[in-house]
């Protein structure tokens, strides 16, 4: 538990402080994270089924999420980005299904392709929003709503959860820890979006994320379990590896370059 305090003493204030920064900071840590994030879906997925082309995935993981900064620059591109995103959510579907299949050569460049697309497409949002006016507000907006899904999740999960939600994939969750979470994304997303001056309809995008963070956390969770381990790296102390830190937030990057983005 010390650990977990620490490094999120740390972490979370250089976090919040690279974003108001925003611009080609956020940008270079954004590419930094699907480098390290790749590696570790990498290592993921090779454990059940053919190994993925580690060195291209990482470098292409990186290019791809760091490519939404130069894109925000330019106006042609700029009406085409959800397109990205939606590839990364397309691109994880297989990446799941393909973990019980046999070696091959084409299943290895399909998992390397899924991970590319799903890392660097999901990351593409955060380093387009630095990018672009408003889009520090919106970073915030969904780090907030995130971790608010999490936190209450995990508090009424822990207090009154009794009905497992999906017990073979992780089976702490519980189906009140997950309406928990909805309700405080939900809260968190209403106060976010009155203090921003946002219209009502990011009620209904922060009530999306709501779901769909604990999506990516059971998503995650599963490949995890396919592969027998228990966290997807060590490099946050306490909390595990970068998918860890990730599994949420990949999600709901997501919806934020799919739906969110195009209404700033």
């Amino acid at each position: 538990m010390l650990k977990r305090v620490a490094t999120a003493a740390i972490g979370l204030p250089v976090l919040i402080g690279l974003v108001w920064l925003s611009g080609f900071a956020l940008a270079g840590l954004i590419c930094a994270v699907g480098a390290i994030a790749a590696w570790e879906l990498c290592r993921i997925v090779s454990a059940r089924c053919q190994r993925p082309f580690s060195t291209p995935a990482v470098v292409l993981s990186a290019a791809l999420a760091a490519s939404g900064y130069f894109a925000a620059s330019m106006d042609g591109p700029v009406a085409f980005t959800p397109l990205v995103p939606l590839g990364a959510l397309v691109a994880a579907v297989p990446l799941a299904l393909v973990a019980h299949r046999g070696r091959s050569l084409p299943v290895s460049v399909l998992v390397t392709v899924c991970i590319v697309a799903f890392v660097g497409g999901a990351l593409f949002s955060g380093s387009l929003l630095a990018g672009q006016s408003g889009g520090r507000d919106l970073i915030y907006f969904m780090l907030a709503v995130t971790f608010a899904t999490d936190t209450g999740a995990y508090a009424v999960g822990r207090t009154v959860g009794s009905r497992k939600l999906a017990p073979s994939i992780s089976p702490g969750k519980t189906w009140e820890g997950a309406i928990g979470g909805l309700v405080a994304a939900t809260l968190i997303g209403a106060v976010f979006a009155l203090a921003l001056g946002y219209g009502a309809q990011w009620l209904a995008v922060a009530t999306i994320m709501g779901v769909t963070g604990q999506i990516g956390d059971l998503y995650v969770s599963k490949l995890k379990r396919q592969a027998g381990l228990d966290d997807s790296g060590t490099i946050f102390p306490g909390h595990g590896g970068m998918m860890d830190r990730l599994d949420s937030m990949s999600f709901n990057l997501i919806v934020i370059g799919i739906i969110g983005v195009p209404l700033l």
